[in-house]
């Protein structure tokens, strides 16, 4: 093997290893910029009942909810960033996406954990 083969093998492996690195700065950037939605109390209590609603499937339990944002939507001078989340989540559960609804209400909960 010359000299000049184990150059060009080195060359790329380094190109290899600092696109490697980027791949994984840019995921971490990306990963690490995702806006989270802060909830108030109300929101946060409206989004566990979303939640158990979800995992139970029940279609009266999300006219009740809906009912209570609603409401929350009525006396709010404007609607929140959790409020339209809430509002999204509810739409997919009412479409039959409960497992997508559920997941989405369990992220939107996860989101006011500080880590």
């Amino acid at each position: 093997m010359s000299t000049r083969d184990s150059q060009g093998s080195g060359a790329r492996n380094l190109v290899w290893f600092v696109a490697a690195v980027l791949i994984l700065a840019v995921a971490a950037f990306i990963g690490l910029s995702k806006d989270k939605t802060n909830l108030s109390q109300n929101e946060y209590d409206i989004t566990m009942a979303l939640y158990r609603v979800c995992n139970q499937q029940s279609t009266e339990g999300l006219r009740k909810v809906s009912e209570i944002l609603d409401g929350s939507l009525i006396t709010s001078s404007s609607p929140s960033e959790g409020l339209e989340r809430l509002k999204s989540i509810i739409r997919l559960a009412d479409e039959g996406a409960w497992q997508n609804a559920r997941r989405q209400c369990r992220q939107l909960l996860e989101e006011q954990v500080e880590r």
